[in-house]
């Protein structure tokens, strides 16, 4: 299992931050690598986070009640090179691969982190706030979306090009949970 207590402690705590903000303060103590994997998620204000919209997207694509078919292939794809994990640059060595992990690690935590909204987990319209179970439920639901459902589809669909990017995701995704207690 992937987890920042592999890194530097620099590192670790880089990693641990979810707020943007903080992060690119830290980054100068990050390696090369991890601050080009910062510069990969982030738009230059922060105000895009590519990892965490790739995120939702294999979330709703996990949802689709269709077969995976071209244009649901297209966009796990795209969803997938955006996490950096499909025809990615990230992929050179296995520090690149296990530093690209832990970003998208951070990624989920910062899922996790607007979860606690009492925006999330609306029901009837949005009218009606969840209850704390009920939102528990929703949170994970969607970690197993990513790290169960996605890589079961994906490989029904016989789209073999994305296993091993499904697996990568699926333990980055595992880290996240566990950090958070959450049980999948």
């Amino acid at each position: 299992m992937i987890g920042p207590d592999d890194c530097a402690a620099e590192l670790a705590a880089f990693y641990e931050e979810t707020d943007p903000e903080k992060r690119r303060e830290m980054l100068s103590a990050a390696d090369e690598t991890a601050q080009r994997l910062f510069r990969f998620r982030f738009s230059e204000d922060l105000s895009e986070d590519r990892f965490l919209q790739a995120i939702l997207n294999l979330m709703f694509l996990t949802r689709s009640s269709r077969t995976l078919k071209v244009l649901e292939r297209r966009n796990a794809r795209n969803a997938l090179a955006g996490l950096g994990l499909y025809g990615s640059e990230f992929a050179a060595d296995d520090r690149e691969k296990e530093l690209l992990l832990l970003e998208i690690r951070n990624a989920v935590l910062r899922y996790l982190m607007t979860c606690e909204s009492d925006l999330y987990g609306r029901k009837f319209l949005g009218m009606i706030r969840s209850n704390e179970v009920q939102k528990a439920e929703l949170i994970r639901r969607d970690l197993e979306d990513l790290s169960v459902r996605l890589p079961a589809r994906l490989k029904a669909a016989g789209l073999s090009e994305f296993e091993e990017a499904a697996a990568r995701l699926g333990e980055a995704v595992r880290s996240a949970a566990e950090t958070a207690q959450v049980n999948l």
